[in-house]
Order: C-alpha cells, then sequence, then structure tokens
C-alpha cells in the first residue's frame, strides 16, 4: 500500500511540473478623460523547467526514483532495503534543492533602495509586446526576483507548493514503508522474514 502511495505521490510531482512554478501578474489599463479604464491583468506562467536548473534537477530525480519505483511496483517484486534507503536519500536531495531555491528568491526592491519612475511620451510600437517584456525581465532563470506591487506582481505559484508538499509526502511515505517492512529474525532454522 505505501509503495503505490509513494508511486502515486512521485508521479504527482511530475504531472505538475508541467504547470506554472513561477508566475508575473502584470496590470495595464487606459486611461481616458483622466481616469483609468479597461483595467486589464496579464498573468505569465513559467513551469519548473523553465525557471530553475535546480527546480528542474529535483523533478527529474523524482522522475528517475519514479521509473525505478514503478518497474518493481508493477512487477509485484520486493523492494530491497538499500533501494528504499537510497530513494528517500534522492527525495530528500530533490526537496532540499527545491527549498534551496525557493530560499534564493531575491525579493524586490532591495531594502533601502531607491525608485525611480521615467515617463517616456510618444507613440507606442504596436509590433512590441511590452507585458510580455517586463514579463521576461521578472524570470530570469535561476535569479528569480519576487516583487509585489500594484501592477507588477512576480512569485512563486500554488504548483510549486504542491509540488513542494508532494515530494515531503513522498519521504514520509518512503520512511513510513521502511519502517512498515518486516524485520528478519532468527529462528531455529535460520533467518526468517
Amino acid at each position: 500500500m505505501l509503495d503505490r502511495l509513494s508511486a502515486s505521490f512521485m508521479l504527482a510531482v511530475l504531472a505538475v511540473a508541467f504547470r506554472p512554478w513561477w508566475s508575473v501578474r502584470v496590470r495595464s489599463a487606459s486611461w481616458e478623460d483622466g481616469r483609468e479604464t479597461d483595467v486589464i491583468y496579464t498573468t505569465y506562467g513559467r513551469t519548473a523547467w523553465q525557471v530553475s536548473t535546480r527546480w528542474t534537477v529535483a523533478v527529474l530525480l523524482v522522475a528517475a526514483v519514479a521509473v525505478v519505483w514503478l518497474i518493481v511496483v508493477l512487477g509485484r517484486r520486493r523492494i530491497p532495503f538499500v533501494v528504499r534507503v537510497l530513494a528517500l536519500g534522492v527525495i530528500v536531495v530533490a526537496v532540499a534543492l527545491t527549498v534551496a531555491q525557493w530560499r534564493g528568491i531575491e525579493s524586490w526592491p532591495p531594502p533601502n533602495a531607491v525608485s525611480r519612475v521615467d515617463v517616456e511620451l510618444g507613440s507606442v510600437d504596436t509590433h512590441r509586446d511590452h507585458k510580455q517584456e517586463l514579463a521576461d525581465a521578472w524570470t530570469v532563470r535561476d535569479h528569480l526576483r519576487s516583487i509585489h506591487d500594484t501592477g507588477l506582481t512576480a512569485d512563486v505559484t500554488p504548483e510549486m507548493w504542491f509540488g513542494l508538499a508532494t515530494m515531503s509526502l513522498t519521504a514520509v511515505t518512503l520512511f513510513a514503508g521502511m519502517l512498515a517492512r518486516p524485520r528478519r529474525t532468527l529462528g531455529p532454522d535460520g533467518p526468517s522474514l
């Protein structure tokens, strides 16, 4: 039961890795008669693969364990204790990489920063996607910056938290599976399960 639950959690991590783990939300509006009209919020999402090497490696580690786990579980074979320990170790490394990337996100603006606003008047280049350019500037691979402003928000998404929680639950079920395995005892006929 725990082995199948572990495999399910691993597959869930792999599935959620294709959802956005990082998003940038940009606010735009038109001005008419001195007031804002047509306020639009556009959200640009990026997957774990697109924004972070650490998140990519973490997901690939979970996927590698999932492949081995599924082969053994679907083959209805007993998983050796050494394989369980190695799998748990790999999942713990994946959790550590995910947390390290999250902790490495730089809060913006930094303390004691001075803000400056430049306003340019002129015609708008209709072929440029200014919102996309702004989103790309806040989604620099391996150097993520978090901001929470009225017109701009950049931060991790609930999918990243789901991925981290699922990796952690995988580690818990792997550990519980190690403890639930029957111990070898010495009987009159030698070792038995």
